[in-house]
């Protein structure tokens, strides 16, 4: 689903107050625990205005509709059936450490041989003539 396409709600259900910030996370593509660690350092540090703040987004955004929009839940059984779902952002949890050390490490191996060729081209003699040549 495309950014322009989501909509905002909140989310009662799924929520621990109003379900406001599960619907920002949701919204944004965040983890639910950054986006509640969010709200509350705000609460510490101004109360009035993120009262007020969340009071608003409790009254103005609409309950998120059933079924149209709900992310499947995972059991252990279907979790293993099915494959590792890595998501986009650092924070967020899906790839297992050794798993993503694994890939990167591929991806390096991948570059340096890459550029080990590329240092072969640049370090040739047909290489340095073309050079001269072009120069010319």
């Amino acid at each position: 689903m495309n950014q322009s396409s989501k909509h905002l709600y909140r989310d009662p259900k799924a929520g621990k107050v109003a379900g406001v910030c599960i619907g920002l996370a949701d919204y944004f593509n965040m983890e639910v625990w950054l986006v509640r660690i969010i709200v509350i350092s705000i609460f510490l540090f101004n109360f009035p205005l993120a009262a007020l703040g969340y009071g608003a987004a409790w009254l103005m955004l609409d309950k998120k509709p059933d079924g149209s929009m709900a992310q499947p839940e995972y059991n252990e059984s279907s979790y293993q059936k099915s494959h590792i779902h890595v998501k986009s952002k650092v924070w967020q949890s899906g790839e297992l450490p050794k798993q993503a050390l694994a890939e990167i490490s591929q991806v390096f191996d991948k570059l340096e041989s890459k550029i080990g060729q590329m240092e072969k081209v640049v370090t040739s003699d047909s290489f340095k003539v073309d050079r001269e040549i072009n120069r010319l």
